[in-house]
């Protein structure tokens, strides 16, 4: 949550918070089990900040929703990177793959 903290003192203060800096933040709160707060830094990023995420900014948020076993938002996530033509690379196509077993639903690590 610090790395939340001071990405918001940054944006007090006028500083430049791009997708790099918005990254790094989503990184610590993924490896903190931060889901919820990923997602929130996500969606400021869009909204507040105009900050358009990346495919690592999507696929971090997809990590800690893994960890977080947010299944209908890893679903969410993926969709929203098809639609935006993002390629998942092997270690989302598996978070995927298994967030698909874990909603009952069909899963194929060939299919993306």
């Amino acid at each position: 949550r610090e790395a939340v903290r001071l990405l918001w003192v940054m944006q007090e203060r006028g500083l430049r918070t791009d997708t790099v800096t918005f990254n790094a933040c989503l990184s610590c709160c993924e490896r903190c089990g931060e889901w919820r707060v990923a997602m929130g830094v996500l969606d400021a990023m869009r909204k507040d900040a105009g900050v358009e995420p990346d495919v690592v900014s999507f696929a971090v948020c997809v990590r800690a929703c893994v960890k977080g076993q947010q299944w209908e938002k890893v679903e969410a996530l993926v969709e929203e990177m098809d639609a935006r033509g993002f390629m998942l690379d092997e270690g989302v196509r598996k978070d995927v793959y298994l967030a698909r077993i874990k909603l009952g639903r069909k899963a194929s690590m060939t299919s993306w």
